[in-house]
């Protein structure tokens, strides 16, 4: 006679547990951190279909009106820009993303999105994606499949993405443009600005610097911890990109407590400000952030974290740098050149680009090239744009800069 199957305790554990474990339904946005436990039964959740969109469908959403170009470096990458035009506008701005992200870093917030928001005050936006970004992914010569792809850090793409994407903005509207870059971008402006200082007098109006990582005598980031593994690898993984996050995205989609175990761990690497970070963001991160990061990237940060005071660049090891350089050692990127004003907007709490260091980035440049300093109370590295209070804080600030740079 056959026996009768019954579910083991365990069984029945796991098949009342699954459901606050796992989503089973489109939901994707909630409002706060205990809701999304609970998506599958929660009324305070909902579907946000933005989250599946293309860059260029949410700002034909919002705005109506896109362009898209396509711009060759001259090392021959192939890079995706976006505009929102305006005729006859007060400014054009050139949006710049993070280390992580592309475009969608300035349209996560629909209508009240940066990109959009500042479009309706009247500027001419550009929004920009640097190479290894979801949009541009390409090169003339090789897929990005190729190792040799991702050997490049901030220094290339400071070098040669800013420098095409200002000659094509500059072609386009016979403007300068002002620059807008936050973390990684605000060391792409220092590095440009620096480099090719005759340049950024001709295509750049302003800089404005948010939370500028530049210099790391103060950083107290647990990402040090990071730079600390992985300098002794630095010849085996030096060429090649650092993650995809396809884990990190699977368990954003999945994992019902994700947001929470993500804002835990964000918050403690980044600076400890729990309650800061806007729960109703997070589908956009899961779905677009954490593509283009290279190693070479995170060990130029690291070289730079272990000379704190100097910003450094590459050092591929005394023969190499004789090479490359000249000398033994790499020299320092020389912000005593910068001829270009500049705005700098940090947080309180920042762990990575800390008070401290944008202090003393103060003091080492040219006396009157920073037109003015913003402090955002309660900020950690990345509350700026992400903040439940972003409009009020950063998007503020960087109003008001704007209003100051049409005065002048």
């Amino acid at each position: 006679m056959e026996k009768k199957k019954y579910l083991t305790p365990f069984g029945v554990l796991v098949a009342i547990a699954l459901p606050f474990l796992i989503k089973v339904n489109n939901k994707n946005t909630c409002v706060n951190y205990f809701d999304y436990i609970l998506i599958n039964f929660n009324g305070n959740c909902h579907y946000n279909p933005d989250v599946d969109l293309t860059v260029p469908e949410i700002i034909q959403k919002y705005v109506g009106n896109v362009q898209t170009y396509n711009v060759t470096t001259k090392d021959g990458y192939i890079l995706t820009m976006f505009r929102i035009p305006r005729e006859k506008p007060r400014g054009v701005v050139l949006l710049q993303p993070p280390i992580s992200a592309g475009a969608i870093a300035w349209l996560s917030d629909g209508l009240n999105s940066l990109g959009v928001t500042l479009w309706n005050k009247g500027y001419d936006v550009w929004l920009s994606n640097h190479r290894g970004a979801s949009y541009s992914r390409n090169h003339i010569n090789m897929t990005d499949k190729n190792p040799l792809f991702w050997d490049y850090s901030f220094h290339e793409i400071a070098l040669y993405d800013l420098d095409a994407q200002f000659e094509v903005i500059n072609q386009e509207t016979n403007s300068q443009v002002i620059f807008i870059g936050y973390s990684m971008s605000s060391t792409l402006g220092l590095t440009y600005a620096s480099l090719q200082p005759e340049l950024s007098k001709k295509y750049v109006k302003s800089y404005i610097l948010v939370a500028p990582v530049v210099l790391m005598e103060n950083f107290s980031s647990l990402f040090k911890f990071l730079f600390y593994a992985m300098y002794p690898l630095e010849s085996f993984f030096r060429i090649g990109e650092f993650m995809t996050f396809e884990a990190v995205r699977w368990f954003g989609s999945f994992v019902n407590v994700a947001p929470a175990v993500v804002n835990f761990v964000t918050s403690l690497v980044m600076g400890w400000t729990i309650d800061e970070m806007d729960p109703v963001l997070y589908p956009y991160i899961f779905a677009h952030h954490g593509r283009g990061i290279t190693n070479k990237m995170l060990y130029h940060y690291g070289q730079i974290f272990f000379n704190q005071s100097h910003f450094l660049m590459y050092d591929y090891g005394t023969e190499s740098n004789r090479v490359v350089y000249g000398s033994n050692l790499p020299p320092s990127y020389p912000l005593q050149n910068i001829d270009s004003s500049m705005y700098f907007i940090y947080g309180d709490n920042d762990k990575l680009a800390t008070p401290a260091d944008v202090k003393n980035l103060y003091d080492l440049l040219p006396q009157g090239q920073v037109r003015g300093k913003y402090k955002i109370e309660n900020h950690n590295h990345i509350d700026y744009f992400f903040s439940k209070y972003r409009r009020n804080k950063t998007y503020k600030s960087i109003y008001n800069i704007l209003e100051n740079l049409e005065e002048l």
